[in-house]
């Protein structure tokens, strides 16, 4: 048989084409691996471990209302009667014994004012808190400026327009909105609203109501009758030169002498650029709790967890007996299913009261790996604080460094130095002199304190900085100090000098 070369051509992609199928083919197989499954316990206990005392007390109290096997015993520590069942007997509420009449008489012989009545939870009067302790109710910048506008402008006619130009002022005290979109949303006419601008701005804090950083200065130096002077000119011509330090080119323009217009510039910068940030401060303020104590007992330093911060949970024999009966009895399906529920509830309560103590134990033992290591800092201070990592607690706590990391999240420790955060005690080491290493936090402080110490007149350069610090026994290179400048919120030699 003869076979063209076009039909050889043709035979051969079949016989590829054919190949490929073959070798497409789908087939079964069992494979045997190991991974780690996510699972919601596993989950939950990660979620617990981050957890700050606050939010975990919170926490707490939500499983608690979720799951009937919880149970938060009282702060006093005294048990708590079990639940009633439904075969037990009600107290009487009618029956009145000798020391209630004696309690009645006491009650009716009392002097006080017999038409109150205590609410309903009320502390006795001898542990209510003294007027000295209660801490007086924030109060927001709008409020302080709407309470002043109002006594001052109670029957004004521009008062609809300050109180709308008073709604748009931001949490730093600046209008950012522009009057004539102001007029547009509010149906307020352009000369009604500049004439209630002016009212805003003479309203205390001073400053409050400019629309930009100049005008903000301006005012506050009109409050203090310096709208005309040489602080005042500088503001409005050189503000972009006092912020460079460019007093120099500031003298020649202005033709005067340099310690005035140093004078100057010093009380420039005393001004409050964002006036209304005390009121914003004021009404967000940061609780911190910490979750461990460190206190020193002795020569040496014991760790104690917060405990107190956290309620108290225990399963309630109760409802686990009730299990248990339904279980053995062979109740029911209706007690079946019930029982079936307050067991999956009962593994429940079990595996967060695990959980819990696990958590406890981890955030002990990773507190006492930092504390050991930062000896120094306890007895000494921050300068001498020591170069630490997670993978060094890790290894020395027998975890992963994953682990470490959520059981410092968040957390504060109560040292007799103060209270910080747990992550503060991780820093990176640098050279030292002598072969070892110190910490970055202890380099910091000590560029602040000679950055504090310094000359104004002659304040150290970067390069001079890492002269210091050489001398102190850090090596440094002049990147890493600049680095470190800009993440103290120190500005450059060259804008901190004075004249």
């Amino acid at each position: 048989m003869v076979v063209s070369g076009s039909q050889a051509s043709h035979m051969g992609r079949t016989r590829a084409r054919k190949g490929i199928f073959m070798r497409l083919r789908q087939d079964l197989k069992l494979l045997r691996t190991q991974r780690l499954t996510a699972t919601p316990e596993l989950r939950q206990a990660i979620h617990i471990l981050q957890m700050s005392a606050i939010e975990l007390a919170t926490y707490i109290q939500e499983q608690a209302l979720q799951n009937p096997l919880l149970e938060i015993e009282d702060s006093g520590g005294e048990e708590q009667p079990e639940a009633a069942g439904p075969d037990s007997a009600a107290p009487e509420s009618d029956s009145v014994g000798p020391e209630h009449v004696a309690e009645w008489a006491e009650y009716l012989g009392d002097a006080g004012d017999p038409a109150y009545a205590a609410p309903a939870g009320a502390l006795p009067l001898d542990r209510q808190p003294e007027i000295e302790t209660v801490p007086a109710a924030a109060v927001t910048l709008s409020e302080h400026l709407l309470l002043q506008l109002h006594v001052g402008l109670a029957a004004s006619e521009v008062l609809p327009a300050a109180e709308s130009i008073i709604e748009a002022i931001d949490e730093d005290g600046y209008l950012r909105v522009d009057l004539s979109d102001l007029g547009a949303a509010t149906g307020l006419s352009p000369v009604m609203l500049r004439r209630a601008l002016t009212v805003v701005q003479g309203l205390d804090p001073a400053g409050v109501g400019a629309r930009d950083l100049k005008e903000c200065l301006l005012l506050q130096l009109e409050a203090r009758g310096l709208g005309s002077g040489l602080a005042a000119r500088i503001v409005r011509e050189h503000l972009d030169d006092l912020a460079a330090s460019r007093l120099a080119r500031i003298v020649t323009a202005t033709g005067r002498d340099a310690a005035e217009v140093n004078a100057a510039g010093e009380l420039v910068r005393s001004l409050d650029p964002r006036p209304g940030a005390a009121f914003d401060s004021a009404v967000r303020p940061r609780y911190v709790l910490p979750d461990v104590y460190v206190e020193r007992v002795g020569a040496e330093y014991v760790i104690v967890l917060n405990d107190g911060a956290m309620p108290r949970l225990r399963i309630s024999q109760f409802y686990r007996r009730m299990a248990a009966e339904a279980r053995e009895q062979g109740a029911p399906a209706a007690a079946a299913e019930a029982a079936a529920f307050l067991g999956q509830r009962f593994r429940d309560a079990t595996w967060l009261l695990r959980c819990l103590e696990q958590r406890r134990s981890t955030l002990y033992r990773v507190t006492e790996s930092i504390m050991r290591c930062q000896v120094e800092f306890l007895n000494r201070g921050i300068r001498h604080m020591r170069p630490l990592t997670l993978a060094d607690v890790a290894e020395d706590v027998g975890v992963h460094e994953s682990t470490v990391s959520r059981a410092v999240a968040g957390k504060y420790v109560q040292t007799p130095r103060g209270a910080f955060e747990l992550k503060f005690f991780f820093a990176r080491g640098l050279s030292s002199s002598g072969g070892g290493q110190v910490s970055s936090t202890s380099v910091r402080r000590v560029m602040r304190e000679l950055i504090d110490a310094e000359d104004p007149r002659r304040p150290h350069s970067d390069q001079r900085l890492v002269d210091l610090l050489a001398q102190r026994g850090a090596h440094l290179s002049r990147r890493t100090v600049t680095k470190y400048r800009l993440e103290l919120g120190i500005p450059s030699s060259a804008q901190r000098r004075r004249y």
